[in-house]
């Protein structure tokens, strides 16, 4: 339980080092990170994209990841940068080739 005088940022830095072996949980942290200070939305994008590079990192945890770019309203270059990214770790998977 987070208690009122939490540091929130500082608790979810915390919560994703203690989860680092696992992308969707790191993917969450990334989205809380972003929901804190949306200031920091260019390092959460890149930091989600870095993921891909992740050794446990399943196709539905990239295909996810996709959506959170959605969900930021991240710009079409950005998208395209993970589509791309992706498409080369999964490039029989449709949904990262370039439309």
């Amino acid at each position: 339980m987070v208690s009122a005088d939490t540091d929130l940022d500082e608790y979810n830095t915390e919560w994703a080092k203690a989860h680092s072996k696992s992308p969707a949980h790191l993917q969450s942290a990334y989205h809380v990170r972003f929901l804190l200070d949306d200031e920091d939305k260019e390092q959460v994008e890149a930091d989600m994209l870095k993921l891909l590079d992740h050794p446990n990192i399943t196709f539905e945890q990239a295909l996810a990841g996709l959506s959170y770019f959605d969900i930021w309203k991240s710009d079409a270059s950005t998208k395209d940068a993970y589509r791309e990214a992706a498409a080369k770790k999964w490039p029989e998977a449709t949904v990262f080739q370039k439309n």
